[in-house]
């Protein structure tokens, strides 16, 4: 499933998010995709569901550390495992740690993201 077909998903069910196997997923594709808005699935697979935001784990990949958005989408790795071996528990977390760190600045983030998200990582940052 690649992310074109989980916006037609989204768009056809009228839902905030949908839930997607892992092995249905092209990680590659989604990861590297320039995506905007709100992209949230709940992704399942070896045991775990974890929910996503697939725009902001691009965003990290591509600007902040793959490594980061690779383990966050291995569900092997529990989330004590990522909090561990990141210090934060999430993408938005890691994101805004991104921000602060200044791997990504403002002008990206709102070319991809709701205003309202922006402030919020902003401040969070």
């Amino acid at each position: 499933m690649n992310v074109m077909s989980i916006l037609k998903a989204l768009s056809i069910l009228e839902e905030p998010y949908i839930e997607v196997e892992l092995s249905a997923l092209d990680l590659k594709e989604i990861l590297n995709s320039e995506v905007h808005g709100n992209l949230r699935v709940v992704i399942v697979g070896r045991g775990r569901k974890r929910t996503v935001d697939l725009v902001i784990l691009s965003l990290i990949s591509r600007y902040c550390s793959n490594e980061f958005a690779q383990d966050y989408l291995n569900l092997d790795h529990s989330l004590d495992f990522i909090k561990k071996q990141y210090g934060c528990a999430n993408e938005l977390e890691f994101l805004s740690r991104c921000i602060e760190e200044r791997a990504i600045d403002h002008n990206k983030l709102a070319r991809y993201l709701s205003p309202d998200m922006v402030a919020l990582l902003e401040r969070y940052g």
